[in-house]
């Protein structure tokens, strides 16, 4: 995996979903709140989901010399940007719906933007551990072919237990998808 690569991902994907998390949280600023912040911050976040699993599979399809090493660190990227592209949703929904949307969301599903902050805040914590781990490798304090089984389960653990965990206490105050369309 191209380190450059790895780390403008690493960049991108933490400053997309700290937007998301601000966005949805009850401390986002009136000026991030805005039609015009959706509109440019919206598209980007989804730019960053979508390299985030895209790069690595183009890398698997095109690449035939990769070491046991690289096609490893690879698909381990393959399962975080597949991860990460659950956030795809929230973004286009801001860019779309902007403030009109997720005033009527919140409004309909009072618990919505803990669920939606707090998932995307674990989701950063998760793409930071990824970014140790990656560093870790790259100085040798372990081998990617430990490192990355162990960060792949760190990420999923990161981001899907905090979920489910809120999904099952916050109960009948929270939408799955429909507050997508209704």
């Amino acid at each position: 995996a191209d380190d450059a690569a790895v780390n403008f991902y690493g960049a991108a994907y933490s400053s997309a979903v700290t937007w998301l998390a601000l966005r949805a949280s009850e401390l986002c600023p009136g000026w991030l709140a805005t039609a015009n912040a959706d509109h440019i911050l919206g598209p980007l976040a989804v730019s960053a989901f979508l390299f985030g699993v895209t790069a690595p599979v183009k890398t698997l399809l095109n690449s035939t010399d990769l070491s046991q090493t690289e096609l490893l660190r690879v698909r381990g990227l393959v399962a975080i940007g597949f991860l990460g592209v659950i956030f795809t949703p929230d973004a286009v929904a801001f860019f779309l719906g902007s403030e009109a949307w997720w005033g009527r969301v919140t409004h309909e599903f009072a618990s919505q933007k803990t669920l939606e902050s707090s998932t995307s805040l674990f989701a950063l914590f998760a793409t930071e551990a990824s970014m140790v781990a990656h560093r870790a490798g790259k100085a040798g304090v372990a081998p990617f072919r430990d490192i990355v089984p162990a960060f792949v389960v760190v990420c999923f653990v990161l981001a899907i237990l905090p979920c489910v965990c809120a999904l099952n206490n916050l109960g009948d105050d929270i939408s799955y998808f429909s507050f997508y369309t209704s």
